[in-house]
């Protein structure tokens, strides 16, 4: 009976594990939305620049957010600057999603066309994936205006 007894507790103990394992896989697929106004500021660093932006928004699944960004602009063959860089969304109970940046700005027209690729984070969205594309206007007065749209996946 004792034997039996422990090869049920095994058992389940397996069975509970899968399940725990299984967990990051029942991501759900969602659709994503987010419309920021933020500022900006820019160091140059000879033919680098240095780019930091603080912007607040709403965003579905998110809600109210705070969005920093770090990232570096370099001059690309046909006049635009490629971006590469970083971002954090700060929920306002402190839910963070991390994402890569990469993209293009035409520094004539302040128009940026960016893909973030969510990176996980803490809170719900730990294990976050998924790619959003932003549609960027960055305004003389250096402030920015943005419109997102794509998925995320937690």
């Amino acid at each position: 009976m004792k034997h039996y007894l422990n090869w049920i507790k095994i058992s389940l103990l397996t069975l509970a594990l899968v399940g725990v394992s299984a967990l990051p896989s029942l991501a759900v697929t969602r659709p994503f939305h987010l419309v920021e106004h933020g500022t900006l500021s820019t160091t140059n660093n000879g033919d680098i620049l240095a780019l930091v932006t603080d912007g607040t928004g709403t965003a579905t699944h998110l809600g109210r957010i705070e969005v920093h960004r770090t990232a570096t602009l370099k001059p690309t063959i046909d006049g635009g600057l490629e971006l590469d860089g970083h971002a954090t969304l700060t929920t306002a109970n402190g839910d963070r999603l991390e994402s890569s940046i990469k993209g293009i700005l035409n520094p004539e027209t302040g128009k940026a066309v960016l893909v973030y690729e969510w990176q996980g984070g803490s809170g719900r969205f730990q294990n976050a994936s998924g790619t959003t594309v932003w549609l960027v206007q960055v305004n003389p007065d250096q402030t920015y205006d943005v419109i997102a749209d794509g998925i995320i996946n937690y």
